[in-house]
């Protein structure tokens, strides 16, 4: 009795297998779309001829097939480039140039937080972050509305993955009340 029950679960199971990897592939094909936009993309600096004797200075995604109008000068994926995302969904890449204490003096040195290749929600003290941009600007952001910061082209893949699914995870969550704003008994009548 056993052998032949274990040989219709091996034969059921390899047809069962084929039939879930197919059920994979056709619900993958249309959720790529969604699932890879959320990925995060190492990014290249472009240096492009912007005219004569002008060079101009791009951030774009490594995988981009947006056209550069003008001749490649060098193209380069700086690992000290930050992706600034705030919470108004905006986003900006820079070099972080330093860091401005409540006070508004710039810090001498950066603070051993900035250390870590990803950093997710407001910035721990009541800083502004003094940012290089693309055309050279120095630019400051306040570190309140700062969402989440991250060095694209020094993350790993393990990094990746880790926000990926952070990100997907913000996508998907239901919008459900806090444990601390539910009533756990009925209102006095």
């Amino acid at each position: 009795m056993m052998p032949r029950l274990l040989s219709l679960v091996l034969r059921r199971s390899g047809g069962g297998a084929v039939l879930l990897a197919l059920i994979v592939v056709v619900l993958a094909v249309p959720a790529r779309q969604v699932l890879l936009e959320a990925w995060p993309d190492r990014v290249d600096e472009v240096l492009a001829e912007a005219g004569p004797g002008r060079i101009e200075r791009r951030f774009l995604p490594s995988d981009s097939r947006e056209p550069v109008d003008a001749f490649v000068v060098a193209r380069s994926r700086p690992i000290t480039l930050w992706r600034i995302e705030t919470e108004s969904g905006e986003f900006l890449h820079a070099w972080l140039a330093g860091v401005r204490d409540t006070d508004g003096g710039l810090l001498p040195a950066l603070p051993a937080w900035l250390e870590p290749v990803r950093l997710d929600g407001p910035l721990p003290d009541a800083v502004r972050l003094v940012l290089t941009t693309a055309s050279r600007d120095k630019r400051e952001v306040d570190g309140a509305v700062i969402a989440r910061m991250y060095r694209p082209n020094d993350m790993g893949f393990a990094d990746r993955v880790s926000l990926w699914s952070g990100r997907l995870a913000e996508r998907w969550r239901w919008p459900l009340r806090a444990t601390a704003d539910a009533r756990m008994t009925p209102p006095p009548r």
